[in-house]
């Protein structure tokens, strides 16, 4: 029997035509078991292959699946924010549409914030293939930043997290247009949580999102 609360996915795509059935299917099998009601909202971010095409099939057969289209691609960031912008949950769990965030750490996330946490945020512990270029650079965006900032972001943190309806509520005030979200949810300073995860590699395609 389902809770009365709800669940918001929150899944920005560009150009992820080949990923988006697999996706949804995964989503699926691990919501369903979930004792919360739950919807699934995708932003297409102006992608220019099939990508909204296979969206609007799944939708015709899913009423929890709703699309946000954009004119033309703006980004990662402002499709995210879109998205919080237009969740309806109590709770919402952003994560990438590229399979590469494991669907199935989901209970885990909900688990940490029916025990009190408001954020709950995924570390990438590895990610399978990632060279040695991609760390190294890592390395310094986090030492940079925490030097600039005065919340601090835990190396390998990921856009793979939830968020308590209080936070969505704060974070739809915030009018930064040129944001990163992860830095601007850290900054609102809410309890936070981590969960820790090994990333997959892409099921089909290239990155469309750096």
């Amino acid at each position: 029997m389902e809770n009365d609360k709800i669940i918001s996915i929150i899944v920005p795509v560009y150009n992820e035509e080949k990923n988006i059935p697999v996706f949804f299917e995964k989503i699926k099998e691990v919501m369903d078991k979930i004792a919360y009601g739950w919807e699934i909202i995708f932003i297409n971010d102006g992608s220019v292959d099939g990508t909204l095409l296979e969206l609007e099939k799944i939708a015709k057969l899913s009423d929890k699946v709703r699309i946000i289209d954009f004119s033309r691609n703006f980004g990662k960031e402002m499709a995210t924010t879109a998205g919080v912008n237009n969740c309806r949950g109590d709770v919402c769990v952003m994560l990438d549409a590229d399979l590469q965030h494991p669907i199935e750490k989901i209970p885990e996330f909900v688990s940490k914030w029916e025990n009190g946490a408001e954020v709950v945020i995924g570390i990438r512990n590895k990610n399978k293939g990632e060279g040695a270029v991609k760390k190294i650079g890592s390395y310094f965006f986090y030492k940079i930043i925490n030097r600039i900032t005065d919340s601090k972001m835990v190396p390998n943190n990921t856009d793979f997290r939830l968020l308590d309806r209080v936070v969505i509520d704060e974070f739809n005030r915030l009018s930064e247009k040129n944001r990163m979200t992860r830095a601007l949810i850290d900054w609102l300073g809410f309890r936070r949580e981590f969960i820790y995860f090994q990333a997959n590699e892409r099921m089909h395609g290239k990155a469309g999102y750096s």
